[in-house]
């Protein structure tokens, strides 16, 4: 899944929705709460998909490029949800000033960028953005996908 400047991006916007409302229960199996391999416990809030913003944590335009980033800046690995105002003050900033803003996130797959959460699929921080802290996000995206998006219910 891409990104598209100023294109229709519901797809991408509907996915991230999806994972969000799942991680609670992703993480009790990551973390041996729970046994389960299909998650069926999707949070019971709901994202009002008007007020959120798609987010590039390596930014859209950054101010020092970095040319593996670039590649794959708006591939969804990269990408996550973040609320409108919050949205406006992280603007293209690298990871380190977006981190108080993640902070302040109510939605749970942008708040564990903050520096400080330990991931459920690696078990450290985000520190720092690079490829390889990437690809694990992406891999946390698939892995939660792959338990929400059956065909056989197993």
């Amino acid at each position: 899944m891409y990104y598209k400047r100023n294109g229709k991006n519901k797809i991408i916007k509907y996915f991230l929705c999806k994972i969000e409302d799942y991680y609670n229960d992703y993480y009790q199996v990551c973390t041996g709460v729970s046994k389960k391999t299909i998650l069926d416990k999707p949070y019971k809030g709901k994202i009002i998909q008007e007020s959120i913003h798609i987010e590039h944590i390596y930014p859209y335009k950054a101010e020092n490029e970095i040319v593996d980033m670039e590649k794959i800046k708006n591939n969804i690995g990269n990408l996550t949800l973040l609320e409108k105002e919050l949205n406006k003050n992280a603007s293209n900033k690298e990871l380190k000033l977006k981190q108080p803003y993640y902070k302040q996130e109510t939605i749970r797959i942008t708040r564990i960028l903050d520096g400080e959460t330990k991931l459920p699929n690696t078990g450290h921080p985000i520190t720092c953005w690079n490829k390889k802290e990437y690809e694990n996000r992406l891999e946390l995206y698939r892995d939660i996908a792959s338990k929400i998006f059956t065909l056989d219910g197993k």
